[in-house]
């Protein structure tokens, strides 16, 4: 399974039939029917083997600790921001759905804020010239086609922690320091 598609960016029909068809879903929760473009990326869709698959149930036990794939993630995540001044972000019941978020500066955080809530492309009218001229057109067919080639990564990321992977247990001793009251009498 592949999220990227190769599109024409000569063709203005072929790239309008693209953001229209892309997959969406919600930028916050559906009760706000805002959507933005997105990728399934829950287990059973990613393409994998039965033995990947039942890895890949196992890396979503909080138990388990997870944090390089995590952060892995998070690189992948943060240079796509760096790269395109948007955000990715897990959405979902079971976070099985990855997001493209639209962004607005903070001038109080001096950093990128997810618009929460906000849509992205959800009504456009891509046929209009005037306001999607080809330039413009091209590049959101860029962005979207960059958000994909992201997710791609996720996704093979992800496999490449399931193939081949072993779930090791391991005891381990942690120091612990405590602190209580002892009355003067008691200190010998």
């Amino acid at each position: 399974m592949k999220y990227e598609q190769t599109v024409d960016r000569t063709d203005r029909k072929a790239m309008i039939a693209f953001l229209k068809n892309h997959s969406r879903y919600y930028t916050m929760n559906s009760w706000n029917r805002s959507t933005s473009y997105a990728n399934n990326v829950k287990i059973y869709n990613l393409g994998l083997t039965e033995e990947q698959e039942q890895v890949a149930y196992q890396l979503l036990d909080p138990e388990l600790d997870t944090t390089e794939l995590e952060l892995e993630i998070q690189v992948l995540l943060s240079d796509f921001q760096t790269d395109t001044g948007y955000l990715i972000g897990f959405n979902g019941r079971s976070s099985g759905y990855l997001v493209l978020y639209d962004t607005a500066y903070d001038l109080k955080t001096k950093a990128l804020q997810v618009c929460a809530g906000k849509s992205l492309d959800q009504e456009e009218d891509f046929e209009d010239e005037e306001i999607w001229p080809l330039e413009q057109l091209q590049e959101r067919v860029d962005l979207v086609c960059s958000f994909d080639r992201t997710c791609d990564q996720v996704r093979d990321l992800f496999q490449s922690y399931c193939n081949p992977a072993y779930i090791r247990e391991e005891t381990v001793t942690v120091p612990k320091t405590i602190r209580y009251v002892q009355r003067e009498e008691e200190i010998v």
